[in-house]
């Protein structure tokens, strides 16, 4: 198999690099290859490409492998390189070895030096590999640590028996501890009452068990001081190497303030239902071309329709409303449509049996891509039969009174020329001398008038 290498030479005499060259080509590589001769060189061809292997002379006019060695130590590249050399000792193989040296060769020997450069070169991926592992752990610690400090999230570790091995920031001020550290070793019975921590107990044994997560479950917890809080759950079980059940990882996300808020909904609905079958007035939810939607029974009644046919929908209040009611109708929607309601108005209803029903309807216009309309409405038969009777009350009242003025008047009249014959006679008596006939006095007047009555 044809393999490539990269190899950076330092040294100086040419014929020994062609050596070099010949023994790895013989050892199968195709070789990339520079040569230096003294530092400015090596640190110009390091810093231009990366290389694979540096083989390096020991001992040159202007340089030496072991300037080589710290030359390519100070450059922080971590590359396997070998000294090459006519005759070396074994305190000079030490020394370059303490150097940073990966091996020697020495230059009437070369059969060694393919089998060396093939061990280096694994070797060096093998330290490479180490260290992106090394970097790659760092980073995954870096964003664990990070994610525990600053996620609003209670995010916890647990071992195999449910007790705390790690909390994050978040959850520690929620328990009152003043370091994470301190959970350590505790449980849920350490800081819940016995029913939440009972219950968070079973369901995390049974993770542990099964292997299977818990995801999305919502929590009650209940704490020592009666509070009450409300928590969106996901538990995943936590495995060793071998594959085996270690603990398990959990990650709560406080939902009181949403399920608070559901709970208010919930109230409101069943308050506004209890109102609507209450059937006190008739409620109805319709669509501004005639749709109805929802009414309650009050409302059926009143339009005389049944629960099926509203179902079905079959019920539409223009077709329900006579003619000359319908621009009452038209009036509402346009004030709804300025300003969200309409004042209470009054129209008829058609029956399917023919009768008409007189109501007070005022609505409110709801939110929504269709206008759909919400709107009491209160029968006014009873209170219009009322406003008859006692219109022909008024009007018999109004009748009588017009008789007796007219009678009044007549017998006032009558009264008052009777006063006058009195008068007449009275005098004609005085002429002849005779005493009064009648008695006339002042009280006349008040007479007649008790006589007047009001026209």
């Amino acid at each position: 198999m044809n393999k490539t290498i990269r190899c950076l030479l330092v040294e100086d005499s040419e014929d020994d690099a062609l050596l070099v060259l010949a023994e790895l080509r013989r050892g199968g590589y195709t070789v990339t290859h520079e040569r230096v001769e003294t530092p400015e060189a090596m640190r110009a061809a390091l810093d231009r490409q990366p290389w694979d292997i540096v083989i390096a002379d020991y001992k040159m006019p202007r340089f030496s492998g072991l300037g080589a060695l710290e030359l390519l130590k100070g450059s922080g590249t971590d590359l396997p390189s070998i000294v090459v050399s006519g005759t070396i000792g074994e305190d000079i193989a030490v020394k370059m070895m303490q150097a940073g040296a990966h091996d020697y060769i020495i230059k009437g020997k070369l059969a060694r030096l393919v089998p060396a450069v093939e061990r280096e070169l694994s070797d060096a991926e093998g330290r490479r590999e180490g260290k992106r592992a090394e970097e790659a752990l760092k980073l995954e610690q870096a964003l664990l640590t990070n994610l525990l400090r600053t996620s609003p999230d209670h995010i916890y570790f647990k071992n195999r028996q449910s007790r705390f091995i790690r909390i994050n920031d978040k959850m520690t001020q929620s328990f009152g501890l003043r370091s994470p550290a301190d959970a350590v070793g505790k449980s849920d019975f350490d800081f819940f009452t016995e029913e939440h921590a009972r219950q968070a107990y079973e369901d995390e044994q049974q993770v542990m068990r099964t292997g299977k997560p818990l995801v999305g479950i919502e929590e009650k917890e209940t704490w020592p001081d009666g509070r009450v809080t409300w928590v969106s759950t996901n538990k995943v079980p936590l495995r060793d190497a071998d594959g085996n059940f270690t603990g398990l990882v959990g990650i709560s996300r406080d939902i009181t303030g949403r399920m608070q808020a559901e709970e208010a909904l919930r109230l409101a609905h069943e308050r506004l239902r209890r109102f609507v079958d209450s059937n006190i007035i008739g409620i109805v939810i319709a669509v501004t071309d005639g749709e109805v939607i929802e009414a309650n029974d009050y409302f059926l009644r009143l339009v005389g329709h049944t629960r099926e046919e509203l179902t079905q929908g079959k019920i539409n209040w223009r077709t329900s409303t006579p003619p000359e009611w319908l621009p009452a109708s038209e009036h509402a929607f346009e004030e709804m449509r300025k300003r969200g309601s309409c004042l209470p108005y009054e129209k008829e209803y058609l029956r399917p049996d023919g009768t008409r029903v007189p109501v007070l309807l005022a609505d409110a216009m709801l939110p929504g891509p269709r206008e759909e309309v919400a709107a009491f409405a209160i029968d006014l038969t009873e209170r219009k039969r009322t406003e008859e009777a006692l219109r022909q009350q008024s009007e018999e009242i109004r009748v009588r009174n017009e008789r007796l003025t007219r009678f009044n008047a007549t017998a006032v009249g009558r009264e008052l020329r009777m006063i006058e014959l009195k008068r007449e006679v009275n005098e004609l008596c005085q002429k002849l001398g005779e005493p009064p006939r009648h008695r006339v006095t002042g009280n006349e007047p008040a007479k007649q008038a008790e006589l007047e009555l009001p026209g």
